[in-house]
């Protein structure tokens, strides 16, 4: 689960390819360091005070707002304890960031497509999550025979055992990933499409940058 992250006029400058954009990252600690195998609530802070909160800023720092948020790519454990956790945790975070209702945030967990990754899980989170914003297809849940009914409560998610393809009218233009550890800690991060780079180049540099990065 290895990443090259590089600050955005370095890749500019190096000619590096970009795969996506990482545009706020937040690590929570909700104070419980128990050995709980659930997220504790920390992790509201990112969206607390809505689109003046960290997160909401740095949607609008590139023109996007919650309903540019396509995807999560979701620690998730299968477990009575993390899953009502986690799911509430983005489901309140997207109704205080404005999400239109009706309009779907997809939902991948990780390990129905990799296993336990441990260690590395949010690298290959992180990974799947710039394939999927480049390819536009969101990965299908393997093995989802039937959700819990207990996560019907959070209308902003939606779990499907098929590979989405929202298509050209809806291009998918950022997403979500959870980090969460037991004893309540965790971090977030908010991942934007290659294209969020390329639109920050000064226009006459741009075509030198393609160039290089091929």
């Amino acid at each position: 689960g290895t990443i090259l992250l590089a600050r955005g006029d370095v890749a500019q400058r190096m000619g590096l390819p970009v795969i996506g954009v990482l545009a706020w990252a937040g690590s929570f600690g909700d104070g419980i360091h128990k050995s709980i195998p659930a997220p504790g609530m920390g992790a509201l802070a990112s969206a607390a005070g809505g689109m003046s909160s960290p997160m909401g800023k740095a949607l609008s720092s590139h023109g996007l707002s919650a309903d540019d948020i396509a995807l999560v790519y979701k620690h998730d454990t299968s477990t009575g304890a993390n899953d009502p956790n986690e799911n509430a945790l983005h489901n309140r975070i997207q109704g205080a960031l404005g999400r239109t209702e009706g309009n779907p945030l997809m939902v991948v967990s990780q390990k129905t497509l990799t296993g336990h990754a441990k260690g590395g899980a949010a690298g290959w989170q992180l990974v799947g999550l710039c394939q999927a914003l480049a390819s536009g297809v969101v990965p299908g849940n393997r093995n989802l025979d039937s959700v819990d009914p207990a996560m019907r409560e959070f209308e902003h998610l939606v779990f499907s055992d098929q590979a989405l393809r929202p298509g050209p009218a809806r291009q998918l233009k950022a997403g979500l990933l959870t980090s969460l550890g037991f004893g309540h800690v965790g971090a977030i991060a908010l991942v934007l499409r290659a294209d969020a780079f390329v639109a920050a180049i000064p226009a006459d540099k741009r075509a030198a940058w393609r160039r290089r990065s091929a």
